[in-house]
Order: C-alpha cells, then structure tokens, then sequence
C-alpha cells in the first residue's frame, strides 16, 4: 500500500473520530476524497451535506526548519 493511500484511510478513521466531530462540527456522513498534492502538501476535501472543506496535510517545510 502507498503512502498516500495509507493516509487517506487514516484520515478517513481521524475524520470520524468523536472529539474531531464535535470540535468542528462535521458529522459521520462527511465524505474524505483525495483533492491535489504539492511538492510540500496533500489536500483532501471533506463534504459534509451542502459544506466543503479542505484538510491540508504538511510533508515538509518549505523554510528548511526541522519542526
């Protein structure tokens, strides 16, 4: 498995864990799909009934810092 299919169902388990869901209000019926891919990002996009929105995923700091 690649990594970034391995991200995306772990994202999708993160999206629906019940802190995540409260503190942001997405429900359980939220969609995860892969959206682009940077040289330093991976975007997905969450659906969420008539709601979008874009998680970003860091892979490197374009900055050279070690945080």
């Amino acid at each position: 498995m690649s990594f970034k299919d391995q991200l995306t169902m772990d994202l999708k388990k993160y999206i629906r864990d019940r802190d995540f869901m409260v503190k942001t209000g997405i429900s359980r019926r939220a969609e995860l799909n892969f959206l682009a891919q940077g040289e330093y990002n991976i975007n997905y996009l969450i659906e969420d009934e008539d709601e979008k929105y874009v998680l970003r995923v860091n892979l490197g700091s374009q900055i050279n810092l070690d945080d």
